[in-house]
């Protein structure tokens, strides 16, 4: 991206819109961002995954397959709602 950033510079054009897809050296600065953008997501849920399951001195220690189990994907998504009723007496 640094190089796709320095030859658009050098040709006084700049990074826009219009020039974000232009390909320098088999790369595009759209291209790039949109690499970055996955690979930060890819990795916060790497991290997210690992909190869960590396050991440490606190808390407890979920199995490496605890995203195969039933009891995350029920408490992730299949909860079910409580809904309090108030009397008005």
């Amino acid at each position: 991206m640094a190089q796709v950033l320095a030859v658009l510079e050098s040709a006084e054009v700049g990074v826009s819109g219009e020039t974000g897809g232009d390909v320098v050296g088999n790369f595009s600065w759209r291209v790039g961002m949109v690499m970055l953008f996955f690979s930060f997501i890819l990795f916060s849920l790497l991290g997210l995954y690992l909190d869960k399951v590396l050991p440490r001195d606190y808390g407890t220690r979920e199995p490496v397959w605890f995203l195969c189990t039933g009891k995350f994907w029920n408490c992730l998504c299949c909860k079910q709602r409580v809904v309090r009723q108030i009397d008005d007496e």
